[in-house]
């Protein structure tokens, strides 16, 4: 039979591979929610948010 090969290049794609479906998995609800919220907030001006010393 023959012996299955890992590599470093293989073992680095999966990472990054599986990083990513991870990250978008995660990012898509925590967008969805922190736009609902903006949108959802009684003033939007970002600008008003600061602190005026």
């Amino acid at each position: 039979m023959l012996k299955k090969r890992d590599s470093s290049t293989t073992n680095v794609s999966s990472i990054l591979i599986g990083t990513l479906v991870t990250g978008l998995a995660v990012g898509f609800p925590l967008g969805y929610m922190a736009r609902q919220l903006y949108a959802a907030s009684p003033n939007t001006d970002v600008a008003s948010l600061q602190f005026n010393k």
